[in-house]
């Protein structure tokens, strides 16, 4: 488990989105230019069940 510091000040980040960063981080691969990393990540997103939020 990677233990990720809390930003104290941010009320739209709790502790439990964290697996939000670390599964979109785990699945994009190298991408070129900022289009492709936006497609991937809505790419990402996606395929996560509403049920994870």
């Amino acid at each position: 488990i990677i233990i990720m510091s809390h930003p104290p000040y941010s009320s739209d980040l709790a502790p439990c989105d964290y697996w939000l960063n670390d599964y979109i981080k785990r699945n994009l691969a190298d991408q070129p230019d900022e289009k492709s990393l936006a497609r991937v990540v809505s790419k990402v997103m996606k395929k996560i069940p509403k049920e994870e939020f």
